[in-house]
């Protein structure tokens, strides 16, 4: 494959034009072709720049920025030897702060699928500057986001049952080529379940670490959320689901 040679500014007219009426014709028309293709350079090279800009954070990009030109001056080829250049490897910030966000607990608004993938996304990058998976790590920050949701926001969700569609949703995201890590996955899931802090189907009180449902006195039902998070509460109004129905209305 030939290499490609960047077209130089043929100006706004031809260099020595020729005396012969036919001559210049064809010498203007051939004139008109290479300012077509020099303005086609032009525009790929400007769309080249605004997705380099728009694919990377400004401070990798600071040192080639103008402030009158931005990076008007600056091919796409020489902006990617320069990220090349300067962004090999992470430092101890970059390190702490992907660990910072593989660490956020899940906020009950993001889909389980969507918010593993992008902490698989934070483990790749973790694991290319030199720090090992841990799985272990990744299911008790899991396990920990589920004991949080399942008291705010998942009162109508047996225990148990919330809990596997968690870690079901953690093993969808798993990539199809990590079997092992899927494997390991799930035996420390089932030691999880099988520890005596861990509810057990049948027991309402869930062991000895277990919550117990209590009857709440606003809807009258056997639940786990607290009197004060009742929805049929107009103060809290604001926070019932969409298809949520008053059991007062049944």
């Amino acid at each position: 494959m030939a290499r490609y040679v960047a077209p130089k500014n043929p100006k706004a007219y031809p260099e020595n034009p020729d005396s012969d009426a036919a001559k210049r014709e064809k010498q203007v028309a051939e004139h008109k072709a290479k300012i077509a293709e020099y303005e086609t350079h032009l525009g790929c090279e400007s769309w080249a720049r605004r997705k380099i800009v728009e694919a990377v954070d400004n401070e990798w990009l600071a040192e080639l920025e103008s402030e009158t030109m931005g990076f008007n001056h600056r091919s796409p080829k020489e902006m990617l030897k320069h990220l090349r250049s300067v962004g090999g490897t992470l430092d101890h910030m970059d390190v702490t702060e992907l660990f910072a966000n593989l660490q956020k607990a899940w906020d009950g608004i993001e889909t389980p699928a969507a918010f593993f993938a992008r902490g698989d996304k934070y483990e790749r990058q973790l694991e290319k500057a030199g720090q090992a998976k841990n799985p272990e790590l990744r299911l008790a920050f899991a396990l920990a986001t589920f004991e949080a949701v399942t008291d705010k926001q998942a009162d109508e969700l047996d225990h148990i049952e919330a809990q596997a569609f968690v870690l079901a949703e953690f093993a969808n995201s798993i990539n199809e080529q990590n079997t092992k890590q899927f494997k390991e996955m799930m035996e420390l899931f089932k030691k999880a379940l099988d520890s005596k802090d861990s509810p057990k189907p049948g027991n309402q009180n869930g062991g000895s670490g277990g919550k117990p449902k209590k009857k709440c006195p606003h809807c009258g039902l056997m639940v786990y959320h607290k009197p004060e998070k009742c929805f049929e509460l107009e103060a809290n109004a604001d926070k019932r689901p969409a298809n949520w129905k008053s059991v007062k209305s049944t």
